[in-house]
């Protein structure tokens, strides 16, 4: 061997003296090209139906990629030597669904190209692949394309993730590459819309998440600490949704739990706690301090984006859960307001919602659904006004009454979608109106307050309306 060594280095030699440098630099390059050029071609001439169940088994055993149909396996050379496997169907991760890909393409470690007996790959590439994975299998799933470090593409695919053969949630045109080192990147559309994920894994660091959500103008940052993994994290957030701002602590284990929490926007800022479970079904439990409060630009946000218009919010059965709201603020004559909401299977019982104004003290009690196919508020109302001349006063209805409290009760219901309310009960200072009264205040009611959109019952224009005309 050392023999043969020497007569190929000794002719090479003789070759360079021969030749001019010029020549030699030319002809050398193209002759060894042209070697690895007849190299690399030869695949082309094999036949791929013999060796398929080399490819299959080597897929399960190695990438856990159970392969059940293969339409055509074809070799190509360029952008590098890979194979083809055209709608192929695959199990992989244990998981019962069976998935789709129309190319599976196996880039070809150069040593095998000849000898697939010693059969290996550079890369997989899932080309348009339709997958389904149940969520009990996420874990595996994240644990399994980390484990492939820079060794497995997903391009123009659809992932869903189900659970109990219900979809969860779904991308689609998603691209998910571990090509860069300690580095998880994946992009697509997300509800129609483009996003943009990185995930920054360090050994000796925090590991960093960025999420960017640009057609709604959203980006998260998560700092991971140290320890942290998929079955316990803990950490600090920051993200941004429109104009809002949040920050906040978290921990995840069977629950995820946020604390030292802050969120402003320009209507108000507040503090927020909250825990959220996922299994075996979603719910959360949210608190919420609001520090700072601007009546005006709520004013205007509601009459820009809710009045003149007959949209309401629509809820998923699937929220459920509770939020309780403490507002006190010393700079505002509001001395305290304790809102508490419970969401249950697209019902909202809205409870103890308990006002205490320098004015006014208000005390209500609802519930929205859709029990009667279209979205209904049953209201309980109690409302004490300290000072009846001083309160029309300050809201700009002058009046000559006395100084005297007024005593308000009142129930009944409103049809959010038609702006109709009906007063099963309305008393005035324990003075029960008649029906011919009641027919006043509807009208007035509904011209007023709620003609135009429900969220007319924040406009506090259309209350100094609706007082005038029943004054």
């Amino acid at each position: 061997m050392i023999n043969k060594t020497q007569n190929i280095l000794t002719n090479f030699v003789k070759l360079k003296k021969q030749l001019k440098p010029f020549y030699f630099f030319i002809i050398v390059p193209f002759i060894l090209g042209a070697l690895f050029f007849t190299y690399i071609s030869i695949p082309k001439f094999f036949d791929y139906e013999t060796k398929d169940k080399i490819i299959i088994k080597f897929l399960n055993e190695r990438y856990n990629f159970k392969i059940s149909d293969i339409d055509k396996v074809t070799y190509n050379i360029f952008p590098r030597p890979h194979l083809n496997l055209s709608n192929s169907k695959f199990i992989f991760l244990e998981d019962e669904n069976e998935n789709t890909v129309e190319n599976l393409i196996l880039i070809l470690g150069i040593k095998s190209l000849l000898n697939y007996d010693n059969f290996s790959l550079n890369k997989i590439i899932l080309d348009k692949s339709f997958i389904k994975i149940d969520v009990d299998y996420f874990k595996k799933f994240l644990i399994y394309f980390k484990e492939f470090d820079r060794k497995i593409l997903f391009k123009n695919s659809s992932i869903s993730f189900y659970k109990k053969n219900k979809n969860i949630i779904s991308f689609s045109n998603l691209k998910l590459s571990n090509q860069k080192k300690n580095q998880i990147n994946f992009e697509g559309l997300l509800f129609e819309k483009y996003f943009k994920v990185n995930f920054k894994l360090k050994e000796k660091n925090n590991n960093v998440l960025f999420f960017v959500f640009p057609d709604i103008g959203t980006n998260l940052k998560i700092i991971f600490e140290k320890g942290s993994n998929i079955d316990f994290a803990k950490g600090y957030a920051e993200t941004k949704i429109l104009k809002n701002k949040f920050n906040f602590n978290f921990v995840k284990s069977q629950d995820l739990k946020l604390f030292n929490s802050f969120f402003r926007n320009q209507i108000l800022e507040s503090s927020f706690d909250s825990t959220i479970t996922f299994d075996p079904n979603f719910y959360f439990n949210t608190s919420l301090k609001i520090k700072n409060f601007n009546y005006k630009k709520f004013n205007n946000f509601i009459e820009k984006n809710y009045l003149n218009d007959k949209k309401l919010v629509k809820l998923n059965k699937k929220l459920n859960g509770k939020i309780s709201l403490l507002f006190q603020e010393k700079k505002n004559s509001i001395k305290n307001l304790k809102v508490n909401l419970l969401f249950k299977n697209g019902d909202i019982h809205i409870k103890n919602i308990n006002l205490k104004h320098s004015d006014v003290s208000l005390l209500f009690n609802g519930l929205i659904s859709n029990n009667e196919g279209y979205p209904k508020l049953n209201y309980e109302l109690k409302i004490i006004v300290y000072d009846k001349k001083n309160f029309l006063n300050k809201i700009g209805v002058k009046n000559s009454l006395p100084d005297e409290t007024l005593n308000i009760f009142s129930t009944g219901s409103i049809n959010l979608r038609l702006s109709k309310i009906r007063f099963d009960d309305l008393i005035l200072d324990n003075n029960k109106l008649n029906n011919e009264e009641i027919k006043i205040y509807k009208e007035n009611f509904e011209q007023y307050i709620i003609g135009e959109s429900i969220f007319g019952l924040f406009d506090l224009g259309n209350i100094k309306q609706f007082t005038k005309s029943i004054n």
